[in-house]
């Protein structure tokens, strides 16, 4: 698949999924859901060519994105006592609306496997989510191993439905998403000062301390080291699986150059803020 082929469909697919989920009145309330484009691109890939007519692909990949999108949605709910709680359910309301979306395109399609499929990926988002949030994980690992679920669980099981051995582009796919998922939450951490992922590093990394209390600027840093490792870790899998392709995705190898070049910018930004 070569770049201008490739940024065609996701440029198109994109504009479907953004024309599902146009809501006038939910607009004036709520930020406008993000449609992640590496996504679409590793939706796509999942489907090998002539597999399906063009239109179909078209109609499950913005299936399977609307599912991502609702379940973001749901996370982006912020139970703080100073956030307005109309905003609070308007954002649950969201999330359910674009489920409904989900739903009524796959009844069109008269899909009930694919349903199902996406079904035990919801599931397992929602279990590590909860896992995530209640800090319910032993340690580091399985800490970021739920992260990990909770990003990669709906292209998983969408990539198993369409193909029956795993390739390379599923692997590359997961860690695709985990990494940028590790790039965001250094960012946040960085620009807010806390994130959902800094929140699990800090109860890890400092159990004797009050978790409500503010971190001091070497343990900032000591949080950062330890993100920064997964990240690493995380690209160098990536690096090795890109060199298996025989023939290279131009526009893949082009996103996995920003997102280190991203991350780049962000360490740099905080060495010189610190």
């Amino acid at each position: 698949m070569n770049l201008q082929h490739s940024m065609q469909q996701v440029a198109v697919i994109k504009e479907k999924v953004q024309q599902k989920l146009t809501h006038s009145y939910l607009q004036q309330f709520i930020v406008d859901p993000v449609i992640d484009e590496d996504r679409i691109l590793f939706f796509l890939s999942s489907i090998e060519d002539g597999q399906l007519e063009t239109d179909e692909v078209e109609k499950y990949v913005t299936t399977a994105m609307l599912v991502q999108i609702a379940l973001d949605t749901h996370e982006r709910i912020n139970n703080h006592e100073e956030d307005r709680l109309k905003e609070r359910q308007l954002t649950v309301l969201a999330g359910d609306y674009f489920s409904g979306l989900y739903y009524k395109l796959l009844a069109d399609l008269e899909n009930v496997t694919l349903v199902r499929t996406l079904a035990q990926g919801i599931k397992l988002v929602n279990e590590h989510k909860i896992a995530i949030y209640e800090k319910e994980s032993q340690n580091i690992e399985a800490f970021m191993a739920s992260l990990k679920k909770v990003e990669i669980s709906i292209f998983e099981k969408f990539y198993t439905y369409f193909n029956e051995n795993e390739k390379v582009i599923a692997r590359l796919g997961e860690q695709f998403l985990f990494l940028k998922r590790l790039v965001e939450e250094k960012e946040q951490f960085i620009q807010k000062g806390t994130s959902v992922l800094f929140e699990g590093l800090k109860k890890f990394s400092f159990a004797k301390v009050d978790l409500n209390q503010e971190l001091s600027p070497d343990q900032n840093r000591m949080l950062l080291r330890i993100c920064e490792k997964y990240i690493e870790h995380t690209k160098e899998l990536i690096d090795q699986m890109v060199h298996k392709f025989p023939v290279p995705n131009e526009f893949l190898l082009e996103r996995i150059n920003q997102i280190t070049n991203r991350r780049s910018a962000i360490s740099k930004l905080y060495a010189e803020e610190g």
